[in-house]
């Protein structure tokens, strides 16, 4: 009967260890979840900047085929961005990058009718998206 109650004392330890130990390795997966979150969206925004920047230099050597695809390969990743924004309660800046988008499709149009002056809404887009905040860090 002695050893049956050490060995029900010895479970009890092992299970409030493990329960602690758990508990205690969740406490910050919160705050870090949400730097990750923030780093995947400026990771996002600047992946979007970088291709919309190297879609208005194709325009400047006057490759439209290649501007074409960087700002095709633009729109996933700044969907991307869009929603987590969104899932970050963070609208006003959500908003921003769709309004990028849609100056993104409006400037694919331009190039893809070979017109230059998608160069200037490229400009304005990428302004626009400069004024994205930043996630708090």
């Amino acid at each position: 009967m002695r050893y049956l109650k050490i060995a029900l004392y010895i479970l009890i330890a092992v299970l409030v260890a493990l329960l602690a130990g758990f508990l205690w390795g969740r406490a910050g997966l919160s705050a870090i979840q949400a730097q990750l979150d923030d780093t995947r969206v400026r990771l996002d925004l600047a992946e979007g900047r970088a291709d919309l920047l190297a879609a208005r230099v194709d325009l400047f050597e006057v490759n439209f085929g290649r501007a074409s695809q960087r700002l095709e390969a633009a729109k996933p990743v700044l969907r991307d961005a869009v929603t987590r924004l969104n899932g970050a309660g963070r609208d006003d800046a959500a908003s921003r990058v769709n309004a990028v988008l849609t100056r993104l499709d409006r400037a694919q149009q331009q190039v893809g009718r070979l017109d230059q002056s998608a160069n200037t809404g490229l400009g304005e887009a990428i302004a626009l998206l400069e004024q994205a905040p930043a996630p708090s860090k």
